[in-house]
């Protein structure tokens, strides 16, 4: 009987042992997935970080210069002044639009971390509304009347809608950086983390934000853990129409494309109307090592 126990007792061992190891392996595999998914969202976030600065170079070209103490409405005329060449942006009579020693001077940064909003502004609804009633049997300005517009506004209260939420949900964990090289040469940085686009611990105590991080050890700790991306990119004035095809100058300037129709070519026109004012770009270059100065 002694006998039985013990031999008993080591095949349960062994089981056990197999089932811890292959237990252990899982949670090793588990956590090194979790690590690639991780990875995988903070690239994710740095590359639209990109999309969010380019905008932002674009429409800095001519909006956002608006003085609130004046009646005028200013706007930019580029970052080199179409008119002219001069550094910009200038105002409609020349004068800069900014502040000496601050962004867009050459040199100086604009630090932009993102939030998510508890709402954006006019958000509308997640939920699926059918425009149409779809009783055949009512008369038709009842089907066609759109009693229930979709989408539908996330707020019935129409300030409530316009305004949004603007309390973030949570910590911001995604940033971009401009700096301003020459006059139409930028370096941006985008960065996915929670740093806000601080570049060090100096740049900390100027903000005032040391009791969002604690220490400098915490801080470096954080920025350690944060996936940067560098790019220098080029504004250029030039704009161009809502689609880029082939010229045909027959009968004036026009777009001209092509698309299969029913398995046959289908020749269409289009007029030449820019609906973006902000200029492009000349180049995009990502860069493979951190520079100097960002």
């Amino acid at each position: 009987m002694s006998h039985r126990s013990g031999a008993v007792l080591i095949v349960i061992s062994g089981i056990a042992a197999i089932v811890a190891t292959l237990a252990l392996g899982f949670l090793v595999r588990a956590r090194d997935d979790a690590d690639e998914g991780r990875a995988l969202v903070v690239e994710t976030q740095a590359r639209l970080m990109l999309y969010a600065a380019l905008q932002y170079v674009q429409e800095g070209a001519r909006l956002g210069w608006d003085d609130p103490l004046t009646d005028e409405h200013e706007e930019g005329y580029g970052w080199i002044d179409i008119r002219d060449g001069r550094f910009g942006p200038c105002g409609r009579l020349g004068q800069p639009l900014w502040r000496p020693g601050a962004f867009p001077a050459q040199g100086a940064v604009a630090r932009c971390p993102l939030t998510l909003l508890g709402r954006p502004p006019f958000a509308v609804g997640l939920e699926i509304a059918n425009p149409m009633v779809l009783d055949a049997g009512l008369p038709w300005d009842q089907i066609l009347g759109r009693t229930r517009p979709d989408p539908m506004p996330a707020v019935g209260d129409p300030v409530a809608f316009a305004d949004g939420d603007p309390r973030p949900r949570r910590p911001s964990q995604s940033w971009f950086r401009v700096r301003r090289q020459s006059h139409a040469v930028f370096l941006l940085t985008c960065g996915a983390g929670p740093t806000l686009g601080l570049r060090d611990w100096d740049e900390v105590v100027v903000a005032g934000l040391q009791d969002a991080f604690g220490s400098e050890a915490d801080f470096l700790s954080l920025r350690a853990g944060e996936r940067l991306l560098w790019y220098e990119v080029e504004w250029s004035a030039a704009v161009s129409g809502n689609t880029m095809y082939h010229y045909n100058w027959a009968d004036g300037p026009r777009h001209e494309y092509v698309i299969q129709r029913n398995g046959s070519p289908h020749v269409s026109h289009e007029r030449l109307n820019s609906r973006q004012f902000g200029g492009t770009f000349s180049y995009i270059q990502r860069l493979r090592d951190e520079p100097p100065a960002w």
